[in-house]
């Protein structure tokens, strides 16, 4: 089990201590502790150097920059925080090296952790840990979407639109990522049960966790389809929620839920298009679940039919045998008389 489950850059800081520069507050969660570091980019820079000698990188560290502002300094924030996630969630070992450890400042118990994790995962296959990096990762598409909601809700407010699109984007990214690490690690399962006789789970298990990846993917392919869409402008509020009826008698005036109460236009618009989407993909999921089903019960009726046929060769040898009997009884009577 990797020792580290998550990090994130949750804010810059400025110091002039020495002399002006910006360090960035790190937070790294392992299995039973949460601990804060703070790093400036030259560290950064000297982290890439050493972790070259060990593996290559999946993701560049971002570039650095002259005359940084905010805007600047929070899309360097975004680029380092996913250069580290990227890291942590690759199979490469130089998510286990020291070098990387000591850049955390991960404790020694966890360090151990980390290295018997690195002895076993080429051949061992922890059912657990995958359902809850599926958990994980379920949880980590619900802040992409997140991401989505605020985006649409700062359609006028150019910085914050951008940020949020950005942090979106970039959150896809490492979702794809983590799904494919999860495929390949049923995948190496598979080949452990061809290899070996002690299987680590059975193949119907294997199949419900591909059903699962299915829905994942799925999902993950909806939100980067509304990362990439570029909003439009829309019609007035009170178009979409409509105005009351005017009558004798009043009924009252139709009362906005919570769920759109926070909305803009943009965002009413969106959240109908995705309970739609939603719906779609519920029945796409449905339908899956329905063929594989009748897969198993076309299987399960072959299994039946040749059961059938064995109990009836059965019946017919059994009918045979009592016949021999009979006869070889006939005749030990005809010898003791």
């Amino acid at each position: 089990m990797n020792p580290i489950e998550w990090i994130e850059i949750i804010d810059t800081e400025t110091r002039t201590d020495t002399k002006r520069h910006t360090v960035y507050v790190i937070s790294v969660k392992g299995q039973v502790r949460k601990w804060t570091i703070t790093k400036r980019y030259s560290e950064f820079e000297q982290l890439d150097k050493l972790l070259q000698t060990v593996s290559s990188i999946p993701s560049p560290l971002p570039p650095k920059l002259l005359f940084p502002d905010q805007r600047k300094l929070e899309e360097r924030r975004q680029g380092l925080q996913e250069y580290l996630q990227k890291i942590l969630f690759s199979k490469s070992k130089i998510c286990t090296s020291s070098y990387w450890y000591d850049f955390l400042d991960v404790p020694e118990k966890l360090r151990q952790e980390g290295f018997r994790f690195t002895k076993k995962q080429e051949s061992d296959f922890d059912p657990e840990q995958w359902l809850k990096e599926y958990s994980d990762l379920k949880s980590f598409l619900v802040q992409i979407r997140s991401c989505v909601h605020l985006r649409d809700q700062h359609q006028s407010n150019t910085s914050q639109y951008q940020s949020a699109k950005l942090e979106a984007r970039k959150g896809v990214s490492i979702a794809q990522d983590r799904i494919s690490n999860l495929e390949s690690s049923l995948q190496e399962n598979q080949t452990y049960q061809r290899q070996n006789s002690q299987f680590s789970i059975s193949m119907s298990e294997i199949n419900r966790r591909k059903d699962l990846l299915v829905s994942l993917k799925s999902e993950l392919e909806q939100l980067k389809k509304e990362t990439d869409k570029i909003t439009q402008p829309t019609p007035d509020r009170a178009q979409l929620l409509g105005t009351p009826l005017k009558s004798g008698r009043k009924f009252g005036v139709a009362q906005e839920t919570q769920e759109t109460r926070q909305l803009d236009n943009g965002g009413l618009v969106q959240l109908q298009q995705r309970q739609m989407q939603d719906q779609d993909r519920a029945l796409e999921q449905l339908s899956q679940i329905v063929s594989r089903q009748k897969e198993i019960g076309i299987a399960i009726g072959q299994e039946l039919d040749s059961q059938n046929k064995l109990l009836d060769m059965l019946d017919e040898d059994v009918t045979q045998t009592s016949g021999n009997l009979k006869t070889s009884d006939n005749k030990l009577k005809r010898l003791l008389k």
